[in-house]
């Protein structure tokens, strides 16, 4: 066995490439040289050691984790269900069918870079309908117009998948007396839900800590409290105390600026979102890549038609009147809405700039995580 290196198949069933990848314990993110699917890979025993047959037939990012596999195959062995109906029945589970659309998701975000969420959910949507042969009558007679009329209902990927999980379950089910596929399904939601607790802590930490602040400080405006949602969580960490508290302050009112603009409570979500990326990391957060996406569509759209600043003062005139007055401190907030003001009025220099200083803050360890 070599020690360095270890051989993976491609997941792409049309491809099915052999690729040498190195044993590290980091995930990977892999392209595939001949068919160019990404997929993420973490080398561990477990994906070297066998499984059971029910699990070849998967692609490698619907395999349920060690976990689940171990209690799927006891029930399995337990009513004596052949493999190949066995991994019918686990494909065809409300969990396993988010995980496929996820990852088409994934893929029309990377074919159509600058595609609205909405216009994602569609193709998504669309490249169910035209998979061959799908076997619930739900899709037959999908046609433009009923794709145009449920897409006015989908506002987010739960939703899509809730829309394509009922078209699927339009299909009479198959008799399930001893209560094993229902037995099934629990079994692998749970495994998301279990992935996803530490960014839910997360997220109900922060929000609870928004809404005390909203009932306390009714006077204050949204930049305000998300600030101090934001400084209540790390303002008081060892490298908070390190930076002290002006550069600190700083930073969480730079963190937290553009998710002001927005209503609550996609304002706090979208801070929640984000800050489980900074704090947990990407793994984390790639169960809320579109639900952020969509909370920042207007954000996006409100920068580039340079109408932030105006949108800005209009929604925080509280935390703007107050950082008016020039100071001598460097990590006043006066310099910061200064900074806003120089990039509405001159964007294209604006945006040089602050590639520099965010290059030169970075090796300075200025602006990395409290």
């Amino acid at each position: 066995m070599n020690k360095k290196y270890v051989i993976v198949t491609c997941p792409n069933k049309n491809c099915q490439h052999k690729l040498r990848l190195p044993r590290r314990a980091e995930v990977l993110k892999v392209s595939c040289p001949k068919c160019h699917t990404t997929f993420r890979y973490r080398y561990s025993l477990n994906n070297v050691l066998s499984k059971p047959k029910w699990v070849e037939s998967f692609l490698l990012n619907l395999i349920p984790d060690k976990k689940q596999i171990r209690e799927l195959e006891r029930i399995r062995d337990r009513f004596n269900i052949s493999h190949s109906v066995f991994s019918w029945r686990v494909m065809g589970s409300p969990a396993t069918t988010r995980k496929v659309q996820k990852k088409c998701l994934e893929d029309c975000r990377v074919w159509n870079p600058g595609v609205s969420e909405k216009e994602l959910f569609r193709m998504v949507l669309i490249s169910r309908i035209q998979t061959p042969a799908p076997e619930s009558p739900g899709y037959s007679g999908m046609t433009e117009e009923k794709i145009d009329e449920a897409m006015r209902n989908i506002n987010s990927f739960d939703e899509l998948c809730d829309y394509i999980i009922a078209l699927d379950e339009q299909e009479p089910p198959s008799p399930d007396p001893s209560g094993i596929g229902k037995r099934i399904d629990e079994i692998l939601a749970q495994e998301e839900m279990d992935k996803k607790a530490p960014s839910e802590n997360l997220i109900k930490s922060l929000e609870d800590t928004y809404y005390g602040l909203r009932k306390k400080h009714p006077d204050r405006d949204e930049h305000w409290h998300l600030a101090n949602t934001w400084l209540s969580r790390y303002g008081s960490t060892k490298k908070s105390r390190q930076k002290g508290p002006k550069l600190t302050q700083f930073i969480a009112y730079k963190d937290t600026h553009q998710f002001s603009i927005l209503e609550p409570p996609k304002s706090i979500r979208g801070l929640a979102l984000f800050l489980v990326y900074k704090e947990l990391g990407e793994r984390q957060s790639l169960y809320y890549n579109s639900e952020f996406n969509l909370i920042m569509e207007p954000v996006m759209k409100i920068k580039a038609e340079n109408l932030f600043l105006d949108k800005y003062i209009e929604k925080n005139p509280w935390t703007w009147e107050r950082n008016q007055i020039e100071n001598d401190s460097p990590f006043s907030l006066y310099y910061f809405f200064g900074g806003l003001k120089f990039e509405r009025d001159n964007p294209e220099k604006a945006k040089k700039l602050m590639e520099r200083a965010e290059k030169r803050w970075e090796e300075e360890g200025e602006i990395k995580e409290c």
